[in-house]
C-alpha cells in the first residue's frame, strides 16, 4: 500500500516549493494536496495512472489528492515540486484547473484527462504531461525560485505573492493542457482519424525506419502540413515523437530483459549501436550501461 506523504509547511499559505536534487527514486505514495512537478534537468520515469512515462527537461505535470504514484530517477535529476491546498488559491483559478484535469466536482484525482477519448489517451498521454518551451521553462523557473524566496525570507506580502505566482504557474499549465485537447478537436474528422492512424502505425512499426514524407502523401497532405498537425495534437513533432517512445520502450527493456544493447537498440528500430548511444544519451543524460548499472544499485 502507498505510503502518504506529509505537506511541506515553511509557512501557513498552504502552497510549498522544494526544490530537489539526487538521483534516489521515490517509492509509490499518496498525498492530500494538489502537486505541480517541473523537470528542470535530467531524466525519470513517472509511474502514475497504470502508465509508465519517460519525463525528459522541460516536462511538467500535476498530480491530484488521494492518487498514488512513483518516481524511478535515472541520473542526477532536479525536479521543483510546487503543493498547494484548494483553498489556497483563487477559485476561478482552481475551477479552470478541474476543467483542465476532467474532474468530477469532489476533485478525487482518480479521472485525469477524463474527456479525452480512452484510445487518443492512451495513444498521447494518459498522466496529462505538458512539455514547456524553452522560454517558457525560463519563465516558470523564474517564478518557482522566486516563490523559493519569498517562502525564505518571509517579507511582507509573501503569502500573497506566493498564491499569485502559483496561479501563474496554474493558468500557464491549464492553456497548454487545453492547447493540446483543442487543437484535437478543432480539427476536421479526416484529420483527427489520421493522428490517430499516425499513431498507430508508428506503435505498430516502430522497429522498421518510419518515413513521415511518405505517411504524408498517403494522407495527401504537406509534409510540412502533415508535421504541424502533428505537433499541434502531440507536442512533439513526429521524429521527437518516435525518439522519446523508442528511448521510454529501450529503458523498459534495458531494466526488464536479458537482451544485448544491439538487440535493444534494433527492438526499437535502432540498427545503428553507436547512434543509439548518442540517442540514448541525449535523452537520459547518461549511456545506456551507465543506466543499467544506476537501476541496478539502487
Amino acid at each position: 500500500m502507498p505510503s502518504y506523504k506529509r505537506f511541506y509547511n515553511p509557512d501557513e499559505s498552504g502552497i510549498s516549493v522544494e526544490h530537489w536534487c539526487g538521483s534516489m527514486s521515490q517509492s509509490s505514495h499518496m498525498h492530500k494536496y494538489y502537486e505541480m512537478v517541473f523537470i528542470e534537468k535530467g531524466s525519470c520515469t513517472h509511474i502514475f495512472q497504470d502508465q509508465e512515462m519517460l519525463l525528459l527537461s522541460g516536462d511538467s505535470f500535476l498530480v491530484t489528492p488521494e492518487t498514488s504514484h512513483s518516481f524511478l530517477i535515472h541520473e542526477q535529476t532536479s525536479i521543483y515540486n510546487c503543493q498547494f491546498y484548494p483553498d489556497a488559491i483563487d477559485p476561478k483559478v482552481f475551477d479552470l484547473i478541474k476543467m483542465s484535469l476532467g474532474n468530477d466536482p469532489d476533485s478525487s484525482g482518480t479521472n485525469l484527462l477524463k474527456r479525452t477519448p480512452s484510445s487518443f489517451q492512451a495513444d498521447i498521454n494518459k498522466q496529462g504531461i505538458i512539455h514547456l518551451d524553452p522560454s517558457e521553462r525560463i519563465f516558470i523557473q523564474s517564478i518557482l525560485d522566486g516563490m523559493i524566496r519569498l517562502q525564505s525570507d518571509q517579507d511582507d506580502h509573501y503569502e500573497l505573492m506566493k498564491q499569485k505566482y502559483l496561479e501563474i504557474i496554474l493558468l500557464i499549465y491549464q492553456k497548454r493542457s487545453d492547447q493540446q485537447f483543442k487543437n484535437y478537436y478543432k480539427q476536421p474528422k479526416q484529420n483527427q482519424s489520421m493522428i490517430l492512424r499516425s499513431l498507430e502505425f508508428i506503435e505498430d512499426n516502430l522497429t522498421e525506419t518510419i518515413d513521415f514524407h511518405e505517411l504524408a502523401q498517403n494522407e495527401n497532405l504537406s509534409t510540412n502540413h502533415y508535421r504541424k498537425l502533428f505537433k499541434d495534437v502531440t507536442g512533439l513533432s513526429p521524429v521527437e515523437y518516435i525518439n522519446r517512445l523508442r528511448i521510454t520502450k529501450a529503458c523498459t527493456y534495458l531494466n526488464n530483459s536479458d537482451m544485448s544493447m544491439s538487440e535493444i537498440a534494433a527492438s526499437v528500430g535502432i540498427y545503428d549501436a553507436n547512434y543509439f548511444s548518442r540517442l540514448f544519451k541525449n535523452f537520459m543524460g547518461c549511456s545506456p550501461r551507465q543506466y543499467i548499472h544506476h537501476s541496478f544499485n539502487k
